[in-house]
This record gives structure tokens, C-alpha cells and sequence, in this order.
């Protein structure tokens, strides 16, 4: 099982104070979802949340798993489970600017339906 990696620690004024606040960013690191799907497509080789994209509208998105094929093309996927939060919409539409803004990588939207595996490649419409 793959655990969060801190990131660096970054130093901030408190504004009222002139303290200094200190604090790191966690990631959880993938879950049960994304774990399977690592291992099942990616051999075990993926990278958690790797890379970050700025959209050109000022946004982010950051998918889920990063991976090199032997051909050297870098692969972007992203993992969402059988069930639909309220946010994968959203995240639907960030993959799909990232896609678009980016046409150097490959795009993987894999679904976890719960008995199978359902896909969207970046030449699909999605």
C-alpha cells in the first residue's frame, strides 16, 4: 500500500501576529479504487497524483495516476468508482480541458462499475 508522502514545509507570516505558522500538505495517498486499478493496468508502476496541470482557465487538475510507456508517451489516468459523488461532473469536465489543452499526453478515464471496468480514451468523445 502506497502512504501520503509530506510535502516540503512551507513557512507563512500570521498576519496579526508577525508569528511564524508552519505547515506541510499530506496526501492520503490512492484509495482501495485507485490502488486496484494501479495494479491491474499499470503493474504497480504508477505515480500517485505526479503531476499538476494549469488549466488555462486559472484552474488545476491532477489525475489520479501517472505513467510512462515503453514508447516513452506519458499516460494520465484518471479512477473513479462505482459510486457518483457530486464532484466527479466537475472532474469529468477538468480531464476533458486537460485533454484539450494538452495534446502531448494520453488521457484514461476508468470507471469501477462495481463487476467491471468501463473506459474513455483520450480520441473518444467523452
Amino acid at each position: 500500500m502506497v502512504k501520503g508522502v509530506s510535502a516540503p514545509v512551507q513557512m507563512e507570516k500570521h498576519p496579526s501576529q508577525g508569528k511564524i505558522k508552519r505547515y506541510t500538505k499530506m496526501s492520503k495517498g490512492p484509495n482501495k479504487t485507485e490502488q486496484a486499478y494501479n495494479l491491474r493496468f499499470l503493474a504497480g508502476e504508477g505515480r500517485y497524483e505526479a503531476i499538476t496541470l494549469r488549466l488555462p482557465g486559472g484552474s488545476r487538475y491532477t489525475p489520479d495516476w501517472m505513467s510512462v510507456c515503453p514508447l516513452g508517451f506519458v499516460h494520465l489516468h484518471e479512477v473513479k468508482g462505482a459510486y457518483r459523488h457530486p464532484s466527479q461532473g466537475r472532474a469529468l469536465t477538468a480531464w476533458r480541458e486537460a485533454r484539450a489543452a494538452f495534446p502531448c499526453f494520453r488521457f484514461h478515464w476508468a470507471v469501477w462499475s462495481g463487476r467491471e471496468w468501463r473506459f474513455l480514451h483520450d480520441q473518444e468523445k467523452a
